[in-house]
């Protein structure tokens, strides 16, 4: 929900057109996840890491890092991309994490 929140806000400020894309793609032993939006602010990047551009930075910008987080305990992908002021999140889970 994080990820969508976030697509959302940042498509909000968009001038032209506001694009969210979302992918589900489940098999019988895999699950994908793309969400894919464009944005208009510049990112902040520290450490290669995307830092957030919100108020109350205390308050936010853990969403990325628990994403992460979460697909690093179960040893499976996340790519995360930003070009051409469009921003993804890919995630995929194979084998036993997805049937259990």
């Amino acid at each position: 929900m994080n990820l969508l929140k976030n697509a959302f806000e940042a498509t909000s400020i968009c001038l032209g057109a506001k694009c969210v894309e979302v992918r589900i793609d489940a098999t019988a032993n895999s699950f994908y996840l793309l969400v894919k939006n464009n944005y208009i602010r510049d990112l902040l990047i520290e450490n290669e890491k995307i830092k957030t551009s919100k108020k109350g930075q205390r308050n936010h910008g853990y969403g990325l890092q628990i994403v992460r987080d979460v697909v690093k305990k179960y040893d499976e992908q996340v790519h995360i991309s930003h070009d051409n002021n469009e921003f993804s999140v890919e995630i995929t889970f194979f084998g036993e994490i997805y049937l259990k």
